[in-house]
């Protein structure tokens, strides 16, 4: 995986909005499996420009390697999202929540922000 350019940061006043009621110390805790693969099934085709985001930081070419690594989006999405959690050290609850909002995704981040509370 690249590394990309570091992302603007939340301004204070935006937390409460992007975050509802997730705590600091759930937002900082790094992403459990079961959270990651159903953020995937969510992903769907949506998975490449989440990948390529700056916050997840993969290449074109990493998410080529995927394609043809992997039969379907949702595979595809799941195996991103594992390798980024488990190599990249960014890999929090909130850094996906903040990455499926720069994608427009905020029913996913939603979702996400549901399943950890």
């Amino acid at each position: 995986v690249t590394t990309a350019a570091k992302p603007t940061p939340v301004k204070a006043r935006d937390v409460s909005n992007i975050f509802g009621g997730l705590s600091d110390a759930r937002r900082n805790e790094k992403c459990s499996k079961a959270v990651l693969f159903e953020t995937g099934k969510l992903l769907g085709s949506a998975w490449v420009s989440f990948a390529i985001t700056q916050r997840i930081g993969f290449s074109l070419d990493d998410t080529s390697v995927l394609r043809k690594r992997y039969n379907s989006d949702e595979e595809r999405a799941k195996a991103m999202l594992l390798i980024w959690c488990e190599q990249s050290g960014e890999g929090t609850y909130a850094n996906l929540v903040l990455a499926l909002n720069d994608i427009g995704r905020k029913d996913i981040a939603q979702k996400v922000i549901q399943q950890v509370q």
